[in-house]
């Protein structure tokens, strides 16, 4: 028998597929990051300029946006990375097919509008949502050539993309603020970036329409991506109902402040989880054959998941409050304590949406459905309890304790089945993980007695970056010295 030959390092599938993550997160990363920082520009003149009845009002028309965006071109671009044997003439076709669609959603919310209006007793909608309805047009023909763009791995042509049309949406909305468009600002922002998207993707992979192409080819792609589609829509519902509840039960203006919350809570993890799923997904799928290199590359991308996560929720817990005084008005104080329970919610959530790519691209999309489903279920029971039942002011509040009480139990659920079906144990997965924990431990520790050393020292601005000073070193050193030093003496 022939000895064994070990594959070189260069071609060793495990190190391929790291090295894809790596290259895909280096890209995306970069260029969220440049996105988040003109965005938080963003973020200050909201907080700054609108009230929290303009607030409300965008949360309610961009909660109703998102649920119809979920639909648009009926999953096709996921489709196209999990097939690679789509002929040229099916993917002309499939763009058609989600051209065409975006005009018929865009049409369905256009006429949708003056009942949401009259629902929530805000005419204001109506003009929110109409332009909300010309970001539909333009979602549907990017997707196919995102789809073959994503399924290449050309991640540095999809950050590009994704940058300038971020870049557009920030500082059209921005603008758009300061001459006093209120809601409707935001709402043209997003358009804006949709137009941008569409033209960059279009630069780096141009696709043709066609209107004969072989029906069962592209009949196979939709069927997948209805599959796709249906779990990111139960998401969407379910991600949304707690505006919708707060929006009808409480009002547009405890909306508004829950909205803020929100956004500082939750809407950095959501960003930081958007990427690593982007980048998990088409390469999840270009090694669904292999189970162990499956099972290793999604064990690394949960890891670096919670790297970036666990910092993040440990400086908002505890710099929360100083935080929301730096860069918001004082009339949003009251939306600390949801961002400090919202934030630890989002770790939890972070990694539970890994699994839905995980699902679709190792071929069982329906367990992403049935995931979806018990999320949705939870959570909704969970946001009706909570608006229905807290005390007079707290139903906000209650709301996000609903979040961080629902998502361990479907953690739970993804456990169970990723063992079953992908040999994924529990054991495996938190072995993976344990190294961030120490070190997010030492960093909550450091910005804990660097705020009170500081406390009575500095104003609130300097205080607040002195801490986050204190703790990112902190996490930086440990990161960067102790584990590359266990994993040099390992590797040895």
């Amino acid at each position: 028998m022939q000895p064994e030959v070990p594959t070189p390092l260069a071609q060793n599938p495990v190190v391929k597929a790291a090295g894809s993550l790596t290259r895909g997160l280096w890209w995306t990363g970069s260029g969220t990051v440049a996105t988040r920082i003109i965005h938080v520009a963003l973020t200050v003149v909201m907080l700054q300029k609108l009230s929290l009845g303009e607030m409300g009002q965008w949360a309610t028309a961009w909660s109703v946006l998102v649920v119809v965006e979920a639909f648009c071109g009926l999953g096709v671009n996921f489709a196209i990375v999990r097939m690679g044997d789509l002929s040229a003439a099916a993917l002309r076709g499939l763009f058609s097919i989600s051209t065409l669609w975006g005009f018929v959603l865009a049409g369905a919310l256009a006429a949708a509008a003056p009942l949401m209006a009259h629902v929530y007793g805000e005419p204001a909608l109506v003009t929110l949502l109409l332009i909300a309805a010309l970001k539909l047009i333009l979602i549907g023909p990017a997707l196919v050539p995102l789809g073959l763009i994503s399924r290449r791995l050309r991640f540095r042509e999809i950050a590009i993309a994704e940058t300038l049309a971020g870049m557009v949406e920030a500082l059209s909305s921005i603008g758009l603020i300061v001459l006093g468009f209120g809601a409707a600002a935001l709402v043209w922002g997003t358009a804006a970036r949709a137009l941008v998207f569409l033209a960059a993707v279009f630069y780096f992979q141009p696709v043709r329409p066609a209107w004969r192409f072989p029906l069962k080819e592209a009949a196979r792609a939709v069927r997948f991506g209805l599959h796709v589609v249906s779990s990111n829509l139960l998401f969407q519902i379910y991600r949304n109902a707690d505006y919708f509840l707060i929006g009808l039960r409480l009002g547009i203006a405890p909306l508004g402040l829950y909205r803020v919350g929100f956004d500082i809570g939750m809407s950095p993890f959501e960003t930081t989880t958007n990427v690593v799923n982007r980048v998990g997904y088409p390469i999840f799928a270009n090694v669904q054959s292999e189970a162990a290199i499956l099972r290793e590359t999604f064990a690394r991308t949960a890891r670096s998941l919670l790297f970036l996560l666990l910092p993040i929720a440990a400086f908002i817990a505890i710099e929360g409050r100083d935080l929301f005084a730096v860069v918001a008005a004082p009339r949003w104080q009251s939306a600390v304590p949801i961002a400090q329970i919202l934030c630890w919610a989002g770790v939890i959530r972070g990694l539970v949406q890994l699994f839905g790519p995980l699902y679709q691209a190792g071929g069982r999309p329906r367990l992403a459905v049935y995931e979806a489903a018990l999320t949705g279920t939870l959570l909704a029971l969970g946001f009706a309890l909570a608006v229905f039942t807290a005390p007079a002011g707290r139903g906000a509040l209650w709301v996000a304790w609903a979040w961080l009480a629902v998502y361990p139990l479907v953690l739970i659920w993804d456990l169970y089945w990723s063992r079953r079906y992908f040999g994924l144990t529990p054991g495996r997965l938190l072995a993976a993980l344990a190294p961030v924990l120490p070190g997010v431990v030492l960093m909550g520790l450091t910005m804990w007695a660097a705020a009170r050393l500081v406390a009575t020292r500095f104003p609130t601005t300097p205080r607040l970056f002195l801490v986050a000073a204190a703790g990112a070193a902190c996490f930086y050193l440990y990161k960067n010295v102790v584990l590359d030093r266990r994993y040099r003496s390992n590797s040895s």
